[in-house]
């Protein structure tokens, strides 16, 4: 049972991270296209 609840937990972080990585990418990335984008 404690496993299964660390687990769980880690799962979570897992996913937290994820999301935050996956957000920070498209912020990056909308950078790069405003400032790629041709006079």
């Amino acid at each position: 049972m404690k496993a299964k609840a660390l687990f769980c937990e880690i799962r979570g972080a897992v996913l937290r991270n994820q999301r935050y990585y996956s957000s920070k990418t498209e912020l990056l990335s909308g950078v790069n296209r405003t400032s790629i984008r041709p006079q």
